[in-house]
């Protein structure tokens, strides 16, 4: 659906994406997923049309993206970082007049904003709306009409607990519907939960491209799992070392360790047998980082 090659962009002396090739299925969600800077924005723009590349092709359903961008744009909703819309008009008014523009049906706003969960502010100016708040509104804006592909560029940028389980559930509409999308995220645990596929950039170069499972054993396996315990320090060394623990590190009353995800409840139990009261307990998600690392080594390995 999405055919992506050799693509390049500098600004300047800055190389924002350095001969990234990749390609997203029909149907597929793919995380572009790096810190900031690592060119995921850049990405989303080319393919949309709002940024030239140096060198490289795109290709939408066999069409050549950058040459025939209107033909291309008609397929795609985007969602971009930083969100303007008109501040004088209300959230229903916005609506009505991004349906216009994209000749959808005005009456899916009723129901849009209802999932959106501003239904109750649609009367309310766009220039009052908090950070969240623009950000639910932008979410119904792509809604518009049908698209083929969807590209959400940081898209739970502040977003609160609510509005969060807004998203998801907007998400799991359009993976229902068969859509394709991309997003763009510097957060491991969303990339994850969302995609198929995660393509990780750094530096404007696609390190690595996995799918999601393959990458959520890995962070499992390097994890680590905290524990606030109280009794003997050996008898908690013995335990750790029974169970083969890789590391594991003492400070105050908190066990720091790295451990297999399918041994950490048999740990707690054989601690409190042992007569090591465990008083809590949570997990810590490897950095990205580290999971940089980690893909950078397997990749020079095979």
């Amino acid at each position: 659906m999405i055919h992506v090659e050799s693509l390049t962009k500098r600004y300047g002396k800055l190389t924002a994406l350095d001969d990234v090739s990749i390609d997203v299925y029909r149907g597929e969600t793919i995380a572009l997923l790096g810190p900031n800077g690592s060119g995921k924005s850049t990405f989303l723009k080319v393919i949309v049309g709002l940024v030239i590349p140096e060198r490289g092709m795109v290709e939408i359903n066999g069409i050549d993206a950058i040459k025939y961008q209107l033909k291309t744009k008609r397929v795609i909703s985007y969602l971009p970082q930083r969100v303007f819309l008109p501040a004088e008009l209300s959230a229903e008014e916005v609506l009505r007049y991004y349906a216009r523009l994209r000749r959808a049906d005005e009456s899916t706003i009723s129901d849009l904003l209802s999932l959106s969960g501003i239904k109750g502010y649609s009367k309310k100016r766009v220039g009052q709306f908090s950070g969240g708040m623009l950000q639910r509104l932008a979410l119904a804006v792509i809604r518009l009409g049908d698209s083929e592909i969807y590209l959400l560029d940081e898209p739970t940028v502040n977003l609160d607990l609510e509005g969060l389980a807004v998203f998801k559930e907007f998400v799991r509409i359009l993976k229902q519907a068969g859509k394709t999308i991309i997003i763009a995220t510097h957060t491991l645990t969303e990339a994850e939960l969302f995609a198929d596929r995660i393509a990780f950039l750094k530096s404007g170069r696609l390190i690595a491209l996995e799918d999601s499972v393959s990458i959520r054993r890995l962070s499992d396996n390097v994890a680590r799992m905290m524990l606030v315990v109280e009794g003997s320090a050996e008898n908690a060394i013995s335990v750790l070392k029974e169970f083969g623990v890789r590391h594991y590190e003492f400070v105050g009353d908190v066990i720091k360790t790295v451990s297999s995800p399918d041994s950490r409840p048999q740990i707690i139990d054989r601690l409190q047998r042992v007569g090591v009261r465990v008083i809590r307990f949570w997990t810590e998600e490897p950095s990205l980082e580290y999971v940089y690392e980690q893909l950078i080594h397997n990749e020079e390995r095979k």
